[in-house]
């Protein structure tokens, strides 16, 4: 099975958004741990990076479907 782009950055966001949940102190994943603040802030960061690469794959993808 050979996986897509799409799979990949899928994979990497549930990643990214398991470490935000692990270095959160609240349950809104708004603050931060402490000690945990610059990891807190990376993996937000990266979850928001990789959100928008996905939305982008996926327009890349229904626009390559609409062209035939």
């Amino acid at each position: 099975m050979n996986m897509t782009r799409k799979e990949l950055l899928q994979t990497f966001l549930r990643e990214k958004k398991q470490r935000v949940f692990e270095c959160s102190a609240d349950y809104e994943h708004k603050t931060a741990k402490k000690g945990f603040e610059q990891q807190h802030e990376e993996a937000t960061i990266a979850v928001d990076m990789l959100e928008e690469m996905i939305a982008e794959e996926e327009a890349r993808e229904e626009a390559k479907d609409i062209a035939g």
